[in-house]
């Protein structure tokens, strides 16, 4: 799976409107119905894989309001980078975005083309 495409850039207007499948969603529509998902059931099944790989118990079910803390302001937390002296503490979150990859522009006559070229009436 490519999930670092350069071509594929995010949304940059909100109200933007999205078509699938006859479908008619605002950017920020879809993407609070995504949010809403990944916060239900994306963190259950999350929770449930890494749980079943025994890795231990996933912070989804804490009284402080977990699931919204991991998309919106974070959960303390500590990393470790190959390239750091040690541990350092901090926030992580996830961020789920909408992104959009134009389809090439095909190479066959655009209309400014035909307007261009005289018509066959200006030759009679």
């Amino acid at each position: 799976m490519n999930y670092s495409n350069p071509k594929f850039k995010p949304f940059n207007d909100e109200g933007t409107a999205v078509s699938i499948s006859s479908n008619m969603f605002k950017q920020k529509e879809l993407m609070q119905y995504a949010l809403t998902a990944f916060q239900d059931h994306g963190l259950n099944q999350l929770g449930k894989m890494i749980w079943d790989e025994g890795r231990g118990k996933f912070p989804i079910d804490k009284p402080e309001n977990y699931r919204e803390a991991w998309f919106t302001d974070g959960l303390d937390c500590e990393i470790l980078e190959p390239s750091s002296q040690g541990w350092q503490k901090g926030k992580v979150r996830f961020k789920v975005t909408l992104e959009f990859y134009p389809d090439e522009p095909e190479m066959n006559e655009s209309g400014l083309d035909a307007l261009r070229e005289p018509s066959s009436y200006q030759n009679q």
